[in-house]
């Protein structure tokens, strides 16, 4: 499939369509769909589909997050290792949400041994030009984001030992998500009260999944 377009001596050329984009997209659909899919099967008695699809998720976003092969090596072979293990303690159903908030949590810890934290990326996103007291603020902000992403997953292996699965569906579907969400609206209304916060919310969500982007790539 391709499209037609101008060339500067009035020609007309074929370039392939821009399809790469929208299969990410569809992917990252995928990642969050596929496991409120799983719940949804495990609450009709289809365990192992259930836990199927879970794994499924992650296994779409490793490829997504991962790319480079030797990265995709090691995390086949840690998950040969320690699956079997973890899995008789942690159904994966519960594994998604832990594994995301872990992951996110190391890139902004990461971060900070670096001269630019995650939340500066995110703001340099935005068009900002962080002095150094704003520098100081992002990198707070960053350790907070941090310890908090950590905390949830900690919460998350909580639920999971417990073993009950009507409040492992609501905090993997809704609850964790609020909890994120919360957050992040949060600290911007903070801003916005000090008059430091720009009015766009949508380009500053754009910046956070961008930064994490350039985060997952250094």
């Amino acid at each position: 499939m391709s499209r037609r377009i101008e060339r500067a001596d009035g020609h007309r050329a074929s370039r392939p369509a821009r399809s790469f984009p929208r299969a990410r997209r569809a992917a990252w659909f995928c990642v969050a769909s596929l496991p409120l899919l799983g719940w949804l099967a495990r609450a009709l008695g289809e365990i192992v589909l259930g836990d199927v699809l879970a794994l499924a998720a992650l296994a779409i976003a490793s490829g997504l997050l991962f790319a480079r092969p030797s990265a995709l090596i090691g995390l086949v072979v840690a998950a040969a290792v320690a699956g079997p293990t973890v899995a008789s303690l942690v159904p994966p159903i519960y594994w998604p949400p832990i594994a995301w908030n872990f992951a996110t949590s190391a890139c902004f810890f990461a971060s900070l041994a670096r001269d630019e934290s995650l939340v500066e990326t995110f703001a340099r996103l935005c068009g900002e030009a962080p002095d150094a007291a704003l520098r100081d603020y992002c990198r707070r902000v960053t350790l907070v984001w941090a310890l908090w992403l950590a905390l949830l997953g900690v919460v998350g292996i909580g639920v999971a030992l417990a073993g009950n699965e009507r409040l492992g569906a609501w905090w993997a579907g809704v609850i964790d998500y609020a909890l994120i969400a919360a957050l992040f609206v949060g600290e911007y209304l903070w801003r916005r009260r000090r008059g430091a916060a720009p009015r766009d919310l949508v380009g500053q969500i754009m910046a956070v999944r961008k930064g994490l982007g350039v985060a997952r790539n250094d």
